[in-house]
């Protein structure tokens, strides 16, 4: 319309002739100009730190910025509001408009009111001078109530605390500019005192303790008087940090402090643990030769890499499994590991099982690494983790998946596409989880996957383990651990994902009369893939069962796939480590072959329908009707522990090559045993119904004892091998990766290029037990490390758990000598200690001069001994001892005793005695109904060995060792049989055997004399279940005050009414440790009641009252705590501490105050980190009932829970050798993974 009038205008303009012109355009309009200057206002302007105020503006066009101009800012804005920081300063905040114009304005940030001190704790007449902070004004002082309960003095900024305790008085100081008041707080009492929280620290080096004192204004100053070290804030806490190196152990320190208001400082000696080290500290592998490997381009750059899973490595934690992968090169692997990705739990097994693929779309191959030991939900839940690799490494694409329950997820794995939508899915098999009602059935869970979708939490297809039932039906049963192995693949030809799955069946087919029962009988249940929604169906199409029900032990089975090539079909593989392999010599069919030969069945399930629903009965497809059957070519060497179809000899036909770990080589010098063989047949050379046991070649492994063959694998035309044994610069048996160049048939030209495979020292458990004492005038200590493991007699590794005790004198702590080895089978080692007398050995150790030299000597206990056999004349079956003793043998007991070895006057140690008794207790009846076991020994030394005690009031020390459900006792004061030492000498005769008691029994103790009759007292705990408490078993003998065996049975259970308390964790003589001077026996109770809350409480038993209670004879029983006869004393940490009292330690004056002292070990303790554990030393005549404060604290390495504390060992000085605590932490990683250590604290600081 507007168009249209403009036109019309124009036109009439032309009709007259004349022109009109339009007027001119106003002139333009500045929007920026006359307006009003900004300005700013601040409010208020001046503030306290942590404060705020409001910035506003006036003027100008009304849209303003704002933005701090000053620098360095000590505020921040956030739109219109300032917020000061902790700085002292001024910020300038400039407003701007949008037109340029600007306005400045300031704010002050100023301290904030405060006093020192707020709080403090004094004794009467002491003096505090009041600091003021931030004040405006004048300040003022004034008396709340206007007087001062303590009467008290105060004079201007100047507060003199009175003589009336106790009192508490409070100072108000006032800011008369402002008005801000704040309060001074003075508790008045007699026994205030200024001082440490700990008047004597220690630690190890590389650790820090935090600092503290007690009472006065607690506005204090630290400083490093002498002495390594630094001061250093840690956990929001002045902290003293060790320096690190191992060189400083055994350093003096002293600190001192200073408080800021009151006059007094003080002193904190300092000491730093002396650390023991060990020989060999080397890796040791574990020798269960398990591995697995796949190849894939895990980083996309066209080359595939290698990726080898450890899963009982101690990489990082003991048996937590590793995952080593080599990123492939043009030029081989690295030689080395490119990228390392551990386990993150005890025996989780990472690297169990693995598969490789493309989960999340990239393109590039990703990796799923089983856990089935992990710990995610429960014990043994399992976990798969998913990592791909990214510029900086491996990076997990989700959190691990996981079972439930103990179902070891992620036993087997599979990646494949599912359900047809050409994007991966995952297959994940839990053999042992509970499906229905039924224990163990077995899972398999498949997660199906989207394109760009996160991976699921929970697999949206789950088909569980089937029986076969006598018709040849299916059924649901316990106990089939369906999924132990799987294959996601097209076993059928039908270009459809299949699943097969490794489980067991009860029934197997028979032709005269149908299903006959057959328990456990391996079977692979195949679920085919169809044209549908429901990919597969809940129970399965046929069973394929591979088993020689002849072969009772076909060892471990798993499944593979091999692909159709050449006029070869797609194959199912089944192989079993421990097959036999049959004797094919006939007509030069192949090599005689041998029992656990192993093996590798292939089926043939081409062209078998999938339609519809599964048949009621499922097909069943046996060992006989295998398309081939492939095994290891002789006897025992575990050929199939691995296996894989690749081209090693480079005529473009993949060869099975069989991993056999256990075969030996040849040479011109003989036999390597166990130098592991890789054995290669040719498929192409294979036909329906053939058996082969006789490769087309083979290569051996380079060294005895390398184990290859442990995994096995094709990797760009060259042949890739595990030596799962081998040792290497990492350590012994610690495995190493053979790459072959492969190429030819020939494999005596085969170049190999081997990489370690990096391990560490692991769960040894050193420090487990420890005994410290003085022998040959210095201070000496013997330390158990019972899992270590040795090389065995044969050299290959096989001595697992053998166990080994190690002496030192403590002034050489890097000086270590090895006295007792453990082996089932007896060897002298390369350091010339001989290896005997079973496994599991140094459990515990102790002291006692057991031959009355006066002299220390050693005990170690060999829980597994073997005692010699007796001759069909009575003689005994042993050349080892120096004199034959026939009452001591026994045939086939292994009731197991102690080692001893005697002290010399040098200092150094030689076996002397050989300590145990025969299995049946002499005088022991049977009850009617009752077992035999309950009049034989069993297990003597597992829980406990004791010295440095005399029972029988000989003036010699003796020894006690505990057995399953008793305790024995050995008189010492023996000459050996040999005054040479060249045999050691029988003992066998026990002073006393402790009545057979249905509780196990645990921690024996020695309590010195009890009730001071010349014989010492022991106790020792028995708990199951439902019954936990200690016997104190009473010295007897000709000299003392009976001559027969009673003790006092102390109940924490529901036997005597008691809430079950978990009673007699630890155990200690605590003679004058109560404040009021009262002989007392600490007890632990993990479950104390004490104020109300469930705690672990070391519990003070008068021993007055215990010696009252002590019968003529026999057994008195009482409970720990309700009735008048037994009053403990409760002793709780001062801070909760998990674990207080684990161990204990008393009956020694280790400070010389001439009182004995009581030393409590809390492995969870949390004093430098979350439950790091520690150790505190409580002064005698100080201890009340409650909290209390230790004078020493010993803390743990704060990287770590180290278990410190689990064992502690406490000795009197003699002489010029020092008292001094031993304290074992069996579960430190400062010596490998979880390898443990120990430390000797000499007490003279």
């Amino acid at each position: 319309m507007k168009r249209l009038m403009l036109v019309s205008v124009v036109a009439l303009c032309a009709c007259d002739g004349s022109v009109v012109v339009p007027p001119p355009p106003p002139p333009p309009v500045d929007t920026c100009e006359g307006l009003s200057a900004v300005t700013a206002r601040v409010a208020p302007d001046t503030i306290r730190v942590n404060g705020a105020a409001t910035v506003s503006a006036t003027g100008g066009t009304g849209r303003y910025s704002y933005r701090i101009t000053s620098e360095p800012a000590v505020g921040v804005l956030q739109g219109t509001r300032y917020v000061a920081g902790l700085i002292v300063g001024s910020d300038t905040i400039t407003v701007s408009d949008d037109c340029g114009n600007s306005a400045r304005v300031g704010v002050e940030v100023s301290a904030s009111f405060s006093v020192r001190p707020q709080r403090s704790r004094v004794a009467p007449g002491t003096s505090i001078n009041i600091s003021v902070e931030g004040a405006k004004g004048s300040v003022t002082y004034a008396r709340q109530g206007g007087g001062f309960a303590s009467g008290g003095d105060l004079v201007g900024a100047t507060y003199t605390a009175g003589n009336t305790v106790p009192a508490t008085d409070v100072i108000l100081v006032k800011d008369t500019a402002t008005g801000d008041q704040a309060a001074v707080v003075v508790e008045v009492a007699a026994d205030a005192r200024f001082r440490p929280a700990a008047a004597r620290l220690s630690l190890p080096t590389g650790s820090f303790v935090p600092l503290a004192t007690v009472d006065g204004s607690g506005v204090v100053t630290w400083n490093i008087a002498s002495g390594p070290g630094t001061l250093e804030q840690r956990l929001g806490a002045l902290a003293y940090v060790a320096p690190l190196s191992p060189d400083a152990g055994g350093s003096d320190v002293v600190l001192e402090v200073r408080d800021t208001f009151v006059d007094a400082g003080a002193q904190v000696k300092v000491r730093l643990l002396t650390e023991l080290t060990r020989p060999e500290l080397v890796a040791q592998g574990r020798r269960s030769d398990v591995a697995t490997m796949v190849t894939a381009d895990f980083d996309g750059d066209g080359i595939d890499d290698v990726a080898l899973g450890v899963p009982e490595s101690d990489l990082n934690r003991p048996q937590g499994g590793a995952v080593f992968i080599f990123k492939g090169t043009n030029d081989g692997l690295p030689s080395e590991p490119t990228w390392t990705i551990p386990g993150q739990s005890d025996t989780a097994q990472f690297g169990s099982v693995m598969a490789a693929g493309d989960l999340d779309g990239d393109g590039k191959a990703d990796l799923a690494i089983s856990a089935p030991g992990d710990d995610v939900t429960i014990a043994d839940s399992g976990a798969v983790y998913l990592f791909g690799i990214g510029p900086d490494g491996p990076r997990q694409l989700r959190a691990p998946l996981t079972g439930l329950g103990r179902g070891n997820f992620g036993a087997s794995l599979a990646i494949g596409d599912v359900d047809g939508d050409g994007d991966n899915d995952l297959v994940v098999g839990s053999p042992g989880a509970d499906l229905g009602g039924f224990t163990a059935r077995g899972v398999i869970d498949i997660f199906v996957l989207q394109a760009g979708q996160p991976i699921p939490d929970l697999g949206e297809v789950r088909i569980s383990g089937w029986d076969l039932d006598a018709d040849g039906g299916t059924r649901r049963t316990s106990n089939l651990r369906g999924g132990r192995s799987l294959v996601v693949r097209d076993l059928n030809g039908d270009s459809r994902a299949d699943l097969a799955i490794l489980s067991s069946v009860n029934f197997m087919p028979n032709p005269a009369d149908g299903g006959v029962l057959a328990r456990n009988v391996i079977a692979a249940q195949v679920h085919l893939g169809r044209d549908a929604t429901k990919r597969f169906e809940d129970t399965p199409d046929l069973y394929v069962i591979p088993v020689n029900t002849g072969d009772g032990d076909e060892g471990t089975w798993k499944l593979d796939f091999i692909p159709a090539g050449n006029g070869r079909p797609a194959l199912l593989a089944a192989g079993a480590d421990r097959a036999d392999s049959p004797n094919l010599t006939a007509n030069d069919g192949g090599t005689s072959g041998g029992g656990n030969g192993g093996g590798v069945l292939l089926f043939d399930l081409s062209g078998l329908p999938a339609s519809g629903s599964a048949p009621l009965q499922p097909r069943q497809v046996t060992r006989a009707q295998a398309w081939s059957r492939v095994y290891g070519s002789q006897g025992n060497i575990q050929a199939a522990r691995s296996f894989a179809a690749v081209d090693a000899d480079g005529d473009s036909q993949p060869e099975l090559v069989l991993g056999a770990p256990y075969a030996s080589r040849v040479t011109d010098g003989g036999t390597l045993s166990n130098t592991g063989r890789l054995e290669f047949f040719s498929l192409s050379r294979l036909s329906n119904g053939a058996v082969v046991n006789r490769p087309d070649f083979v290569r051996g492994g380079e060294n005895r004892v390398d184990i290859l063959g442990t995994a096995v694998t094709g990797w760009r035309g060259r042949v890739v091998g595990f030596n799962h044994r081998a040792s290497t610069i990492h350590g012994d048996y610690t495995g190493r990766l053979d790459v072959f160049s492969a190429g030819t048939a020939d494999t005596s030209s085969w170049s190999v290029a081997s990489i370690a495979i990096p391990n560490k020292p692991g769960g040894q458990g050193f420090g487990q037990c420890i005994e410290v004492g003085a022998q040959a005038g210095g201070l000496h200590a013997i330390v158990g490390v019972p899992n270590w493991s040795g090389p065995g007699a044969d050299g290959t590794g096989g001595e697992t758990g053998a166990g080994r005790s190690i002496q030192w004198k403590v002034s050489a702590p890097d000086v270590p000598r090895v006295i007792t080895e453990g082996a089932n089978t007896a060897y002298q080692t390369d350091a010339g200690v001989r290896a005997f007398g079973g496994r599991g050995q140094a459990v515990d150790v102790a002291m006692t001069d057991f031959d009355d030299d006066g002299r220390q000597d050693l005990i170690v206990a060999a829980p597994n001994f073997s005692i010699p056999g007796r001759l069909a004349d009575g003689g005994v079956n042993s050349t080892e001892y120096a004199l034959n003793r026939a009452e001591c043998s026994a045939n086939g007991q292994t009731p197991g005793g102690v080692f001893v070895h005697l002290g010399q006057s040098d200092g150094t140690y030689k076996e002397g005695f050989r300590v145990w008794a025969v299995r049946d207790i002499d005088g022991c009846t049977v009850a009617d109904g009752g077992a035999a076991a309950s009049c034989q020994r069993s297990a003597l030394s597992r829980n406990g060995v004791i010295g440095r005690f005399d029972f029988d009031g000989d003036d010699k020390q003796d020894l006690a060792m505990m057995r399953n459900n008793g305790f024995e006792i050995f008189s010492g004061g023996r000459a050996p049989d040999d005054p040479q030492l060249n045999k050691p000498s029988m003992v066998c005769d026990p002073y006393f055997s402790f009545p057979f008691i249905t509780q196990g029994t645990t921690v024996p103790t020695a309590l010195g004399d009890l009730n001071n009759d010349g014989c010492d007292e022991l106790a020792f705990r028995y708990a199951d279940n439902n019954r936990q408490g200690i016997i104190v078993l009473y010295g007897f003998g000709s000299t003392c005050s009976s001559t027969t065996a009673s003790w006092v049975r102390v109940s924490g259970d529901v036997e005597t009414g008691v809430a079950p308390m978990r009673l007699g964790v630890a155990i200690a003589r605590a003679s004058g440790v109560l404040a009021d001077n009262r002989d007392a026996l600490a007890v632990t109770a993990d479950l104390y009641p004490f104020l109300g809350d469930l705690q672990p409480t070391v519990l003070l038993l008068p021993v007055a009252q215990l010696n009252a209670l002590r019968p003529m004879s026999g057994e008195r029983l009482v409970a720990v705590q309700g009735t008048p006869a037994l009053t403990p004393v409760p002793l709780v940490s001062m801070q909760r501490a998990l674990n207080f009292g684990r161990s204990l330690a008393g009956g020694v004056d280790v400070d010389g105050d001439g009182r004995h002292d009581l030393v409590v070990s809390a492995t969870g303790a949390s004093l430098n980190g979350d439950g790091t554990g520690a150790v505190y030393v409580f002064k005698g005549g100080t201890v009340t009932s409650g909290a209390n404060q230790p004078a020493l604290i010993i803390v743990a390495d704060h990287r770590e829970r180290a278990s410190f504390g689990q064992d502690l060992s406490l000795s009197a000085g003699a002489g010029n050798v020092p008292a001094a605590l031993g304290i074992g932490a069996p579960l430190s990683y400062r010596w490998g993974t979880s390898n443990g250590t120990a430390f000797v604290l000499p007490m003279d600081f």
